[in-house]
């Protein structure tokens, strides 16, 4: 009976043992599974993470790629309206080229060239009845004094050329302003058929500029209106001091008593009308 109880003793004691081991297998495999399921849990979260970050930066990317290509399209669209309101204002100033230039400037002289001749020849007339009626008109002193007007007059045509030119040059200085001008506006007007209109506009105003007509017409001014700033020459102003000398001086000794008078021709005249640098008027 004793070792009946001892049998059953030691068996028991295995039960236990063998319990024990299954429950201690358990916990491990329990402890196992929680382990990898935290683990899991961890890459699941990793994983959304780095989906949630992927996801910002592909929103980022879009949102960077699309703010470029809107600028792009946006400079696209400035440099095209640039384009097309730098061609409105060529276009409009075309007609401003060389030709036009000289044109003003050849316009200038044959508004003022004519006037000028015939202050010459109103001035020659006047000298030659003055030398005729002292009987020098064939003399030294008389031609030196017809060539002292001849060369005055020579003098105020270069004079009008040279002031056609500065009037062909001050349109030129004026265009080109208003074109820079223009091109400067030509990156912020949004509206290209209004700034054509506006550059046609400049144009215009610019191609009266002076008292000149439109540039597609002949140029008119002079007879009609006198260009700005522009003296027209005056026989006082041009050939008086060739007659003033002459005359002055010949209305003085006509008018004194019978006898000799002495004036000098002029005071470019360097040639004497008698030997003695003067010249005898008789009654």
């Amino acid at each position: 009976m004793c070792g009946d109880l001892l049998g059953g003793s030691k068996k028991s004691q295995q039960n236990i043992a063998i319990w024990q081991a299954q429950k201690a297998e358990e916990v491990a495999a329990e402890n196992e599974r929680q382990r990898i399921a935290a683990q899991q849990q961890m890459a699941d979260i990793l994983r959304l993470q780095q989906e949630r970050e992927a996801t910002i930066l592909a929103e980022q990317q879009k949102a960077a790629q699309a703010a470029s290509d809107e600028a792009k399209a946006a400079e696209a669209q400035r440099q095209k309206l640039i384009t097309d309101n730098r061609g409105a204002i060529d276009t409009a100033f075309a007609g401003f080229n060389d030709d036009y230039y000289t044109q003003a400037a050849d316009r200038y002289g044959s508004a003022y060239l004519p006037k000028l001749e015939e202050q010459r020849a109103q001035a020659l007339d006047q000298l030659k009845s003055a030398l005729a009626a002292r009987g020098t008109l064939q003399s030294t002193a008389g031609i030196n004094a017809i060539n002292d007007l001849e060369k005055k007059a020579a003098e105020e045509r270069a004079g009008v050329a040279s002031r056609g030119l500065d009037f062909a040059n001050s349109l030129r200085a004026s265009v080109g302003n208003k074109k820079n001008s223009l091109y400067d506006a030509a990156g912020t007007a949004a509206d290209p058929a209004g700034f054509a209109a506006r550059a046609t506009g400049e144009a215009t105003s610019l191609v009266n500029l002076g008292g000149v007509v439109p540039f597609d017409s002949v140029l008119s001014y002079g007879s009609q209106s006198q260009p700005s700033g522009v003296s027209q020459p005056q026989n006082s102003s041009v050939f008086a001091s060739i007659l003033a000398p002459l005359t002055g001086a010949a209305s003085t000794a006509l008018s004194a008593p019978r006898g000799a008078g002495q004036y000098t021709v002029g005071a470019k005249n360097s040639a004497p009308i008698t030997g003695n640098g003067t010249m005898t008027v008789r009654s």
